[in-house]
């Protein structure tokens, strides 16, 4: 992989090396009615692209070298994925679902499965320590997803269709819930109130991580503890609401 001295891989570079087997396959199944012929050509192209990407680089790759390594034409190419990075994101979005998934989503369902019945607070301080630690363990992917991002909205769109939708349908009913039980105010929907419990995740999280010299955590877990049941109690029922 071409990559100059001292700098950080490209995210393209980093997240196609940890491609596990069998995703270019999966890549050109998702495309629904083709042929057992195109999805074969597809699978070729997209295993010749990850070749390619791998030995120079997502930017210093040419759609016609990947054409000859593929044994097929640029036309070709261009039939199924009208520009390289068409290319890129048909191999990143099942990458992120395979990897994402087990990452970000599956820590958060094996804290809502055991905390059934317990309170918001805790469940909420729960997820927002684990969501640290994955960050602090994660650290250098976080970022380059994040730097690669700025420069790249469509990285944006394929994480936002695959993670947000999972984000609100576990959140969404645990918010609902609470707010049946009289635990917190009824006036507030639960999709208010995940977006609201998201920019207090991120929020903290980003000033923390990346600004830590101007807010340094001294016992993370604490702070995390106080930041949640600062929110937790913010939602508290009015008085009278449930009498």
């Amino acid at each position: 992989m071409n990559k100059k001295p001292g700098k950080e891989a490209p995210l393209a570079e980093v997240l196609l090396s940890m491609l596990p087997e069998g995703v270019a396959a999966a890549a050109a199944a998702a495309s629904e009615g083709d042929s057992p012929a195109v999805r074969q050509r597809k699978q070729e192209i997209l295993e010749a692209s990850l070749r390619v990407f791998s030995r120079k680089g997502f930017d210093g790759s040419r759609t016609r070298e990947i054409a000859q390594e593929a044994g097929t034409s640029e036309a070709t190419i261009f039939k199924y994925f009208p520009t390289k990075r068409h290319l890129m994101f048909a191999i990143i979005e099942p990458l992120v679902e395979t990897i994402g998934r087990p990452l970000f989503m599956r820590p958060v369902e094996k804290i809502l499965e055991s905390q059934k019945g317990r309170p918001l607070e805790e469940t909420l301080t729960l997820i927002m320590i684990d969501r640290w630690r994955i960050l602090s363990k994660n650290e250098r992917l976080i970022f380059l997803l994040y730097t690669e991002a700025s420069r790249n909205p469509e990285l944006i769109e394929v994480m936002k269709g695959i993670v947000i939708p999972q984000v609100l349908r576990y959140l969404e009913p645990l918010f609902a819930e609470a707010s049946a039980s009289g635990e917190i105010r009824s006036d507030l929907s639960p999709r208010f109130l995940t977006r609201s419990f998201l920019f207090q995740v991120f929020g903290f999280l980003a000033l923390v991580r990346f600004h830590s010299e101007t807010f340094a955590l001294d016992e993370a877990e604490r702070d995390i503890t106080a930041t949640v049941s600062l929110f937790v109690r913010g939602l508290a029922p009015r008085e009278g609401e449930f009498k």
